[in-house]
């Protein structure tokens, strides 16, 4: 009897306690939704298929400027996207790069409101993408491939992107 009473009171300690640890659902999604995680944006399979290559899993990084990288188990093929970001930045160049000749913009038509490559040269190019009040950028490195290559797997994963937000 004496046992009875001991398991019955420490069940309705341990349900008093757990009742006590429940979280609201607004602050437990809140690191699983794409508008605080990018990595809800795309999947693997979408950046396998725009990079033509298998790669694992979008690991979040950053904090005040939040992104998702992915990459090829051998390391040849990498995607990040960046999200949120200010949409003011999308098609300008930052006033302490303005004087490099080497960076250029290339207006890409058929994206969102306005759509933009920041080229360096011939060796690397992100996309910024705004649609209404929200902005992205999209970068895509191919180890074995050209800067047209990256360019069109960016904007092929800035069109799976754009139909999320």
């Amino acid at each position: 009897m004496r046992h009875s009473i001991l398991v019955a009171a420490s069940t309705a300690t341990l349900a008093l306690s757990l009742a006590g640890c429940h979280t609201s659902p607004s602050t437990a999604d809140q690191s699983n939704s794409p508008a605080t995680n990018p990595c809800f944006l795309l999947t693997s399979a979408q950046v396998g298929a725009a990079l033509g290559v298998s790669v694992g899993a979008g690991v979040e990084s950053g904090v005040n400027a939040p992104s998702c990288n992915w990459q090829s188990a051998d390391g040849s093929a990498t995607a990040v996207l960046n999200y949120p970001e200010d949409t003011s930045q999308v098609c300008t160049i930052t006033p302490a790069l303005q004087g490099d000749t080497a960076i250029k913009l290339v207006h890409v038509s058929g994206l969102g409101t306005a759509a933009c490559y920041t080229e360096l040269g011939t060796i690397q190019a992100m996309l910024d993408v705004s649609k209404g009040s929200k902005a992205f950028s999209i970068g895509a490195g191919l180890a074995n491939g050209s800067q047209q290559q990256s360019e069109a797997a960016e904007k092929a994963l800035a069109l799976e992107v754009l139909a999320q937000i």
